[in-house]
Formats: structure tokens, C-alpha cells, sequence
């Protein structure tokens, strides 16, 4: 799995999440921020990741895609693209 394919299935992946919220679904792109764009929070990070182990991401329970660990960084589409990717297992 490449990054550009990562990153369309998070981009599908939230784009069900804020349909499943009922909230407003709208454009969504590699500068795209959950949090401050889509109106996510950080638990919906963290619940949203738990839902990605069956495409072959394991993300450890503690991590949060949505932000950098231990800083108030937000990560756009592209950095938690690259996030998910470094948890990536192929062909289990």
C-alpha cells in the first residue's frame, strides 16, 4: 500500500465517520484537519483508529492520528496518511 492510497481511504474512512455523526461531510483533501476542518475532536480520533485494524493498521491504543503526540500539533490528511502507514502490516 502506497501513501496515495492511504490517503484515500482516510479520506473515505472520515468522510463515513462525519456521515455516521450526522454532521456536515465537506471537502475533504491532503491540507484537510480533522479537528479544526471536519469538526472532529481527539476521542474521535482515537475511536476512529480502533475501526482502521481491519485494513491492516495497528495503531497502538494510546496513539491519536488526529495529533502529534505529546505537543498540540494538529496532523492534516497527508501527515496522518503518513502516520497509519508506519503501522501498516501487510498480508496478515
Amino acid at each position: 500500500m502506497d501513501i496515495e492510497q492511504v490517503e484515500q481511504m482516510v479520506i473515505q474512512s472520515l468522510s463515513e465517520l462525519l456521515d455516521s455523526l450526522e454532521k456536515e461531510v465537506p471537502e475533504i483533501n491532503s491540507d484537510s484537519i480533522p479537528i479544526s476542518d471536519l469538526g472532529l475532536t481527539s476521542d474521535d480520533g482515537v475511536d476512529w483508529v480502533c475501526d482502521l485494524d481491519e485494513f491492516g493498521f495497528h495503531v497502538p491504543d494510546n496513539a491519536n492520528p488526529f495529533t502529534v503526540d505529546k505537543s498540540p500539533k494538529l496532523r492534516n490528511i497527508r501527515e496522518i496518511s503518513e502516520f497509519l502507514l508506519s503501522y501498516y502490516i501487510a498480508d496478515e
